[in-house]
């Protein structure tokens, strides 16, 4: 039976956003404003949900949610933006932790002035480099610690 609430009231991002600040690109870049952010140039930050502001004074920009952070991305990003909206695999990318981006610095020679850029890039979670093992003596049940082992 079709449902028009359940097709049309969907959540793309499981993301929360209330009370998430703005920042800028160049906030990213530089490291964030008093030690608030991590950023550093190469950084990836990972994409937690795209948007679309459709409030901007100066039409339709772009927004990305990062860890803690609203941010702005370039306007010559909305048609990229609007194309990774409709793509489930791109959405099912960033709900899963592994869509991201870079900032970057450029000099902007029309204006003289400094601009910040993004690049998308994958999330690669680290692999862990070992692991734990214990011994648990089924008699006594004492745990013995053998320390850190290669993770295989």
């Amino acid at each position: 039976m079709f449902s028009f609430g359940a097709k049309y009231n969907k959540k793309k991002f499981d993301v929360d956003t209330t009370d998430l600040p703005y920042v800028s690109l160049e906030t990213l870049y530089n490291g964030g404003e008093h030690g608030a952010y991590h950023g550093k140039d190469g950084e990836v930050f990972v994409i937690r949900g795209l948007y679309v502001n459709t409030k901007s004074r100066f039409g339709a920009a772009p927004l990305a949610v990062t860890d803690g952070a609203m941010v702005n991305f370039p306007r010559h990003l909305l048609d990229t933006v609007n194309e990774i909206l409709v793509d489930p695999e791109a959405i099912d990318a960033i709900n899963n932790g592994k869509a991201g981006f870079t900032v970057y610095q450029y000099q902007d020679n029309t204006y003289g002035r400094t601009c910040y850029g993004v690049n998308f890039c994958d999330v690669i979670p680290p692999r862990p480099m070992s692991k734990k093992r214990v011994n648990v003596n089924t008699d006594t049940g004492e745990v013995t610690d053998d320390g850190d082992v290669p993770f295989t």
